[in-house]
């Protein structure tokens, strides 16, 4: 922090504690906001932060029609289905979608996930902002994208957007909420709840009370900004609807009552990563050896959208194109596919299990009801949610795959599922939300959105 920036951070709070009404928000960033916290205390960041924001909210209630972006860097981590048909179709709100360039892996890769995320909401029909253009590496701003009022971040992780999208550079007057795009498991809790993102969000719409506990230990400003809705991604698992089209190869001799369907789905942080969850170095030929010989068996290959890149950096693939042959002898199976797709809720509910080191399937997946096996290796952390999830997890040691065996024969296909009854109390514990808030997350963000507007009342 700059002395001039020292001094804009100090008239800043100057004029919100004594004359807020002569402040225009728009002359200020969320930087300058910043600045308070490192100029001075967390309470003070904290008094700062809440009458920016409620003045903002004051603002918005005379609008007669409010402005929302979503901000979304990747198809698989759209997390706000319910939350967007909702707002979609009111008409007090106009609200659309921003795609934005995510620079975590090689220049082709982001390239690729980039218009994989920008098709696929365009082929939904969604109102999608193209916000980044490769040819000259330059991206939209806040003016660029239309000027929302609201902003919803689904990834925390500002430092790799362009930085004309870090939270930093948007102006005050906006406001800003976070959806995570994960249930939160795994041991690196300030990049989960104490990045700077996190304190200057509006508002953290969480996935369950242990996780808003969470924000209370870790984060600097506690879970002041932070509420339990429930995890919205997970809304479509309360409906009974499923696409089963498409999803499973089905060898020609068997029919799809005859074949057990698995999900493999490897992390990317392999190696001494800070996540260090993957044991896609250790198994990758292991699984597709064991699909290849057992015509029993159906799989989708479903790899994390950064694998590419981190098996490449790792020494697995020499380049891109090796990793690409490795997908292909995936797809020529008879009785297997790759899933690239943003989408797999109507995979999740059509298969019989899942095999996996990736952190977020590992809750997510207690939605099915399901068994799942996840494998184990060193270096792997978990927060306190973690913790208990592991407790209830089946389990094989990276290094011991003739357990993998066992738990697909014993577990899934001989139906000796001794944990069942464990994953259900789990579940109705700590994630079962629409049992818990008596409503579904999406249903929950946007009433809470209608209320602190006064949209409800004018509903009336």
């Amino acid at each position: 922090m700059t002395e001039e920036e020292s001094k804009k951070a100090e008239l800043l709070y100057e004029n919100l504690n004594n004359n807020i009404n002569i402040i225009n928000m728009g002359d200020y960033k969320y930087y300058d906001l910043a600045c308070i916290k490192w100029k001075y205390c967390a309470d003070y960041f904290i008094s700062t932060k809440d009458k920016v924001c409620k003045y903002n909210v004051s603002k918005l209630m005379k609008k007669k029609k409010i402005k929302i972006a979503f901000l979304i860097p990747m198809a698989s981590t759209w997390s706000c289905e319910t939350l967007y048909q909702l707002l979609r179709q009111d008409d007090r709100y106009e609200v659309y979608i921003v795609v934005h360039a995510f620079f975590n892996g090689t220049e082709e890769t982001v390239k690729e996930e980039y218009y994989r995320t920008l098709n696929y909401f365009i082929e939904k029909n969604y109102s999608v902002i193209d916000s980044y253009d490769f040819s000259n590496n330059r991206s939209l701003d806040w003016n660029g994208i239309g000027k929302p009022d609201i902003v919803f971040h689904l990834n925390p992780h500002y430092k790799c957007f362009p930085e004309k999208l870090w939270i930093h550079n948007f102006p005050l007057s906006t406001l800003h909420i976070y959806v995570p795009y994960g249930i939160m498991t795994y041991g690196a809790t300030k990049n989960q709840y104490n990045q700077m993102s996190h304190l200057l969000y509006w508002k953290i719409f969480c996935e369950s009370e242990i996780h808003k506990f969470m924000a209370k230990i870790y984060s600097d400003i506690s879970d002041s900004n932070v509420i339990n809705s429930g995890y919205i991604k997970m809304d479509k698992f309360y409906s009974k609807t499923q696409n089963k089209k498409n999803i499973w190869k089905i060898p020609e001799e068997k029919s799809e009552e005859d074949v057990i369907k698995i999900i493999y789905a490897p992390h990317h942080s392999i190696g001494n990563n800070l996540c260090a969850f993957s044991t896609f170095d250790h198994n990758y030929m292991k699984f597709y050896d064991y699909a290849k010989n057992n015509s029993n068996t159906s799989w989708v290959f479903k790899p994390h959208p950064i694998l590419k890149k981190a098996s490449i950096e790792y020494g697995i693939f020499s380049n891109e194109e090796e990793y690409e042959k490795y997908l292909e002898k995936w797809d020529m199976l008879p009785n297997a596919r790759v899933a690239n797709e943003g989408e797999y809720i109507d995979l999740f509910k059509s298969s019989d299990t899942m095999i996996l080191d990736s952190v977020s399937f590992l809750s997510e997946y207690l939605y099915t009801g399901k068994p799942y096996l996840f494998i184990t290796r060193e270096g792997q952390t978990f927060n306190f949610f973690g913790q208990e999830l592991y407790k209830i997890l089946y389990t094989a040691e990276q290094e011991k795959f003739e357990d993998v065996d066992k738990f697909i024969n014993d577990v899934v296909i001989n139906k000796n599922d001794f944990k069942k009854e464990l994953r259900i109390t789990f579940f109705r514990k700590y994630l079962d939300y629409l049992n818990i808030n008596k409503k579904l997350a999406g249903e929950f963000v946007y009433e809470y959105i209608c209320n602190n507007f006064n949209l409800i009342e004018k509903l009336k």
